[in-house]
C-alpha cells in the first residue's frame, strides 16, 4: 500500500445565522477523514491507523528514488 498525497480529507464547516439581515458565526466543526482506514476523526487527531510503522500496522512501500542519502546539516570540525 502506497500512501499518497490524499491520505486523509480534512473538512473545516462553519455554521451561520441570519440576524437582523446579516450573517452571524454560530458554530464550527472540524473532522479529517482518514482514506487508509475510513474512520472519521472528530476530536481526537491523535488515533492509531492501521497503516504506519509501528507493530501490528500496514507498513507502507518504500520508493527508494525518494529517498535522500545525502547530508544536509553542517558538521563542525571539532567532532
Amino acid at each position: 500500500m502506497a500512501l499518497t498525497d490524499e491520505s486523509a480529507e480534512f473538512k473545516h464547516i462553519i455554521i451561520k445565522q441570519i440576524n437582523s439581515n446579516h450573517f452571524k458565526e454560530f458554530a464550527q466543526e472540524y473532522s479529517v477523514n482518514c482514506i487508509l482506514c475510513g474512520i472519521i476523526i472528530i476530536t481526537d487527531l491523535d488515533y492509531e491507523c492501521i497503516v504506519g510503522y509501528n507493530l501490528r500496522q500496514i507498513h507502507p512501500e518504500i520508493v527508494s528514488n525518494t529517498l535522500i542519502n545525502k547530508v544536509f546539516w553542517d558538521i563542525s570540525e571539532k567532532v
